[in-house]
């Protein structure tokens, strides 16, 4: 079965490194759980919005255990409430992965310990 018409939680296949599928899953269910997807668990993923899609990516980030997330506008497609959730959920990997996102919203920018801006080609400290 192609993961675009698996159920939702059952797109997270690996595990990160070390975890048991036990506690992967469990981990899986509390990130999605706090992006409000847990109502979503079982849906495909052919039959997600485009935001609900965009919460799954940052909540398969927040717990791949990778050492560098590049987040390239993680909340382009989603409303103010969402935004503070995906931003808050992004802050839980701060401390253990380097976090670097692309974005032209500027309460995200605010949000992010440094910013640059991209002016004329050039990076610039904002």
């Amino acid at each position: 079965m192609s993961t675009f018409r698996a159920p939702l939680l059952s797109t997270f296949q690996a595990p990160p490194t070390g975890l048991a599928w036990k506690e992967a899953r469990a981990r899986a269910r509390m990130a999605l759980n706090a992006l409000n997807l847990s109502d979503r668990l079982h849906a495909r993923a052919a039959t997600l919005s485009g935001g609900e899609a965009q919460r799954v990516a940052v909540a398969r980030a927040t717990i791949s255990g990778a050492s560098f997330i590049l987040a390239d506008e993680p909340t382009g497609q989603l409303d103010a409430d969402t935004t503070r959730e995906v931003l808050e959920a992004m802050q839980t990997v701060r401390d253990t992965a380097g976090l670097l996102v692309v974005t032209h919203d500027l309460q995200v920018a605010a949000s992010c310990d440094r910013t640059l801006v991209l002016d004329d080609g050039r990076l610039r400290p904002a």
